[in-house]
């Protein structure tokens, strides 16, 4: 197992992967199968607090105390864009079940609740 793993907070999960975020800026897909990473998705200038697949698997979303969220493609790692608002650390957030709406919660002095369209490009 890699190391970086024992920082790691595995939160979600889409078939044959499974999503971590770290406390060294980035967030990693991992192979259940063989435990193994399988992509590592750097863009990020703090710690990431939370991330997850949309229902679909297709879209990873992270959330860090950079104020910013990240949705990147599932399959190859491409950053499809960066969401900014939060005045705060971004520490929660969930897709709808449709997957159209992104909810993230901030933190760090941030109390608001923001909803996305997570099918803009």
């Amino acid at each position: 197992m890699v190391n970086a793993a024992s920082h790691s907070h595995f939160v979600g999960h889409h078939r044959k992967s499974l999503v971590g975020n770290s406390h060294d800026n980035n967030v990693r897909l991992w192979d259940v199968a063989t435990g193994k990473v399988r992509l590592t998705l750097e863009g990020h200038t703090a710690e990431v607090d939370c991330c997850g697949f949309s229902p679909d698997g297709k879209t990873v979303a992270s959330g860090s105390k950079d104020k910013t969220i990240k949705m990147w493609d599932a399959k190859t790692g491409k950053l499809l864009r960066t969401l900014t608002g939060h005045t705060g650390r971004v520490e929660s957030l969930a897709f709808s079940p449709d997957g159209k709406t992104l909810a993230t919660g901030g933190g760090g002095g941030d109390t608001s609740v923001r909803l996305w369209d997570s099918t803009k490009e």
